[in-house]
């Protein structure tokens, strides 16, 4: 069982809340069974408390049901040796949230685009099906059309055939059983999207951020850097590290600097590496890695800004060529037909 993003949010939020408000950590989990948010995040929480009443850790029992990252577990875990458990709580709630605000922006950001690109593909094939469809069959029968009424006439024929929404079905249907095979494409896409002008930005502020919290988090629970990188590089979430990981990996562990050996992949070192150094300088590397997580998001966020900024004009000029298409392709041959009277 795994908790989705936002039942993550509400656990670990609700854990710190009740601890820090002197709620046993057993009595925090049977509310949260019997009052949580969805019925996932109760019986997860049900399971957990059958667990601890069993004798085993809350981090154990976490890792056995494998509701969250490893390096969460490994968090929980170093704070239960440390009795530090609702402070680290309250760092995984306050990551989280994080998370899933950037999602949540990210997604409020484009749905407003892609409700009025649909609107407006919808719009480009139910007009000449439905509603210019005798006008067009008119149209049909004066030989030479100019080429605005030929694509509205196509796509009339399209639209009304049944077999193009057979094919249509199909493909869809097709792509939902590969769904699972999700994995083959996975390198490819994420190399497309970490060096293809217009994604590579976003790729990888989001990948910075990942790495950098998941490190910063776990060097300030204490953890030792070798095991905190390892899972700080799996949690970014990208195949593309998996090439040098065993190398960056390797040089720290021959006593490398972090700042040195993160030059090893592209896609962190080149940006990463300067201010890695002056933490390592300072011995101020968690604080260094928090900083330079909170500049990323910001810029992450600019950059979203500067995503709506150009696609509502593109969404604009897309319905307005549907709509210019729509329109010239109807009154050229009336103007012909007219001058013909």
């Amino acid at each position: 069982m795994t908790l989705k993003h936002r039942e993550l949010v509400l656990f670990f939020r609700s854990l710190s809340t009740f601890m820090q408000s002197g709620i046993p950590l057993l009595r925090s989990l049977e509310c949260l069974a019997q009052q949580g948010e969805s019925e996932n995040l109760r019986q997860a929480c049900a399971e957990l408390a059958g667990e601890l009443l069993k004798g085993n850790s809350l981090s154990a029992a976490i890792g056995r049901q494998q509701l969250c990252p490893e390096f969460a577990v490994q968090l929980l875990r170093c704070a239960e040796r440390s009795g530090q458990l609702a402070a680290v709580l309250e760092r995984l709630a306050l990551h989280y949230v994080e998370q899933y605000t950037r999602r949540a922006r990210l997604r409020a950001a484009l749905t407003y685009p892609l409700i009025m690109l649909v609107v407006s593909l919808a719009l480009a094939v139910l007009i000449p099906t439905l509603v210019l469809k005798d006008l067009l069959h008119s149209f049909e029968s004066q030989g030479a059309l100019p080429w605005p009424t030929v694509v509205l006439v196509l796509i009339g024929k399209l639209a009304s055939s049944p077999w193009f929404w057979l094919v249509l079905v199909a493909s869809v249907m097709l792509l939902v059983r590969a769904a699972p095979g999700w994995e083959r494409w996975k390198r490819p896409v994420h190399t497309v999207l970490a060096y293809a002008p217009g994604f590579r930005n976003f790729y990888r502020c989001h990948l910075h951020i990942q790495f950098l919290t998941s490190l910063a988090l776990q060097l300030r629970a204490g953890l030792p850097l070798l095991g905190s990188l390892r899972e700080a590089l799996d949690s970014a979430g990208s195949p593309l590290l998996d090439e040098s990981r065993a190398q960056v990996l390797t040089a720290v562990m021959d006593g490398m600097p972090l700042s040195q050996a993160l030059l090893k992949e592209p896609l962190l070192g080149q940006s990463l590496s300067g201010f890695l150094e002056a933490g390592e300088e300072t011995g101020r590397l968690d604080a260094v890695l928090e900083w330079m997580a909170r500049m990323t998001s910001d810029k992450l966020e600019y950059l979203q800004d500067g995503l709506m900024s150009l696609l509502e004009p593109l969404i604009l000029l897309v319905m307005g060529i549907v709509a210019g298409v729509v329109t010239v392709g109807t009154l050229l041959p009336t103007f012909k037909i007219l001058d013909q009277l």
